[in-house]
């Protein structure tokens, strides 16, 4: 003879029918044990509250369920129930969890925390090179340029306080009389201030804004450019020039980031170039040897490597209709799965501290960032996790 069971079906108030029927054997004494037995047989499903919480009711009962029609927790148990026919058991809808959907909104916020952030003009040869080898862009830093050229070129003389920002106009005028006058394509060149105009490039992970100081391009387009385009400014330069004062040293990282992301928003491409100089002791030029090659070309004297500057801005459009990618790359962005023959062993560019220390701090900032947006508290990075801090040699 089989042991007497009871049938019921569970509820959520205000939800409906939550899952099949379940037996419950033996009947258990009365309503109160019921609601035990049934919080055994769905833990899950009745995790967030107890048995008392339970309504019993008589089969066939319809929501809305009332109070009032419940069944007395000390009452035996209704008999005479089927799956088709079970005693309803009501419970308490769960609560809403109030943090999962912030926790999602975080999450969501912190999709990009590996990504790293890094202005231009912190930029490590490491991090520069790593975001250009997903762009396939490779590199050549070839030997110093120990020619002198013809004649001596003017010189800045550089205080011992003062910033690149300062010395502009000085440099400026010095570059004016050195480099012009430039003609391209029958077309009059000048210098102008480019600390406006923004630069941005990014690969994978890795991205970086960052301005320059000078924009070489044709005067007719520039000072229209200036006077009421200037958003497009760039789309006219054929050259950057980035001034760094006698006590900073020029930046290899900076220069190819400068270089790659003028190419990107420039007419000429690929026939873009940078002169990096603190119209003294330092100069260097980058320019596009092919569609996906770099040539660093770094010189002892400026008159040299002005009169290189002068020749590759005079044929920049040949080099741009020469560095272009075979048919067969659409871009230089493609992903080709072709493992990239850039290595940092190449040229010892192990990951340095600074790396690690600016990777660290923009995480940190993210993460600031994405709590503010989801609980409108303002969070600063706290001094002593910031990179220039954590890093004794951040400012090397």
């Amino acid at each position: 003879m089989s042991t007497p069971s009871v049938w019921v079906q569970l509820y959520y108030d205000g939800k409906g029918e939550e899952g099949y029927p379940i037996k419950i054997r033996p009947i258990p004494e009365d309503v109160a044990d019921l609601a035990k037995e049934v919080k055994v047989e769905r833990p899950n499903a009745l995790s967030h509250c107890d048995a008392a919480d339970l309504s019993v009711y008589s089969p066939g009962t319809k929501p809305p369920f009332s109070q009032d029609n419940a069944v007395d927790p000390g009452d035996d148990v209704p008999p005479s129930t089927t799956s088709k026919n079970p005693l309803i058991v009501v419970a308490p809808q769960p609560q809403r969890d109030d943090h999962t959907d912030a926790f999602a909104r975080i999450e969501k916020k912190l999709d990009d925390l590996a990504s790293v952030d890094v202005p231009m003009s912190e930029a490590t040869s490491h991090f520069a090179s790593s975001l250009l080898e997903d762009l396939k862009v490779k590199i050549t830093v070839l030997p110093p340029n120990t020619d002198p050229g013809e004649g001596q070129v003017q010189t800045y003389s550089w205080g011992d306080n003062e910033h690149e920002i300062d010395g502009q106009p000085g440099c400026k005028q010095i570059l004016e009389k050195e480099i012009l006058p430039l003609s391209v394509n029958d077309q009059e060149y000048a210098l102008y201030d480019a600390r406006s105009q923004s630069l941005r490039l990014q690969a994978g992970k890795r991205k970086s804004n960052g301005f320059s100081d000078l924009a070489v391009g044709p005067r007719i387009s520039m000072d229209f450019a200036e006077t009421t385009a200037k958003d497009i400014m760039l789309s006219y330069t054929d050259a950057l020039v980035e001034l760094k004062r006698a006590k900073s040293n020029l930046k290899l990282g900076q220069l190819l980031l400068q270089l790659v992301s003028l190419s990107e928003v420039s007419e000429n491409r690929q026939g873009v170039l940078v002169l990096g100089t603190d119209c003294a002791t330092k100069w260097r030029l980058l320019h596009f040897s092919d569609y996906n090659r770099i040539m660093v070309q770094p010189y002892k004297h400026g008159k040299k490597c002005i009169a290189d500057f002068k020749t590759l801005m005079e044929n920049c459009t040949m080099r741009k209709e020469a560095n272009v990618p075979p048919e067969k790359l659409a871009i230089i962005h493609e992903d080709t799965g072709v493992e990239n023959d850039i290595k940092m062993g190449e040229f010892g560019m192990e990951e340095t501290s600074k790396d690690k220390a600016i990777a660290r701090e923009t995480k940190l900032r993210k993460l600031a960032s994405a709590l503010e947006y989801c609980y409108g508290e303002t969070l600063e990075v706290p001094a002593w996790a910031k990179a220039s801090e954590s890093c004794r040699s951040y400012f090397v």
